[in-house]
C-alpha cells in the first residue's frame, strides 16, 4: 500500500480481531482470570445446560460414560431447529427456558464462551458458540442485522 506521496506504509492488523470467539475452560487455579470479550456460560448461571448428568443417567438415558456428550447432544437438539430434546424435557417450562435462550442468543455473538467442560470433551458452550455466530439460526429467529 502506497500513501499519496508515494512511500510506503504499513497496514496494522488486530490479529485478536480476526480470531473466531472460542471456548474457553474456566479455572480456579489462583492467578486464573477470565480472558476478556468472554462470557460464562456454567451453570448455575443463565446460560448453564439445562440438561444434567445425573438425570440422564438415573432416567436410563446415559451412562457415566457417555452422559456429557448425551447431555450436549440434547441440548444441541432442544435449542436447534427441531426442538426435541430428545423427549427428555418438554412442557411450559422447557418453552420459556428456551425462547430466553433464543431471544438472548445475540448477546453472545463474537463472545469467547466459558464452561467448567474441559476443552476435550463435548460441550453446550460449542453449540451455543455455532448458534450465536451463525447468521442463518440469528435470522431464523429474529436476532439478524437487517
Amino acid at each position: 500500500m502506497t500513501d499519496h506521496i508515494g512511500e510506503t506504509t504499513k497496514k496494522v492488523i488486530d490479529l485478536d480481531a480476526l480470531e473466531q470467539p472460542r471456548r474457553v475452560q474456566l479455572s480456579r487455579a489462583k492467578g486464573w482470570r477470565m480472558p476478556e470479550n468472554t462470557v460464562s456460560v456454567a451453570r448455575p448461571g443463565r446460560w448453564g445446560n439445562p440438561f444434567k448428568k445425573i438425570e440422564a443417567i438415573e432416567s436410563g438415558y446415559a451412562t457415566e460414560i457417555d452422559w456429557q456428550a448425551f447431555v450436549v447432544g440434547c441440548f444441541r437438539d432442544w435449542i436447534g431447529p427441531s426442538q426435541s430434546g430428545r423427549d427428555w424435557w418438554q412442557g411450559p417450562e422447557s418453552d420459556t427456558r428456551r425462547r430466553v435462550f433464543v431471544e438472548d442468543m445475540g448477546a453472545l455473538t463474537g463472545k469467547n464462551l466459558a464452561c467448567w467442560c474441559r476443552l476435550d470433551q463435548p460441550c453446550h458452550a460449542d453449540v451455543l458458540l455455532e448458534l450465536a455466530n451463525s447468521p442463518a439460526f440469528l435470522a431464523r429467529n429474529g436476532k439478524g442485522e437487517g
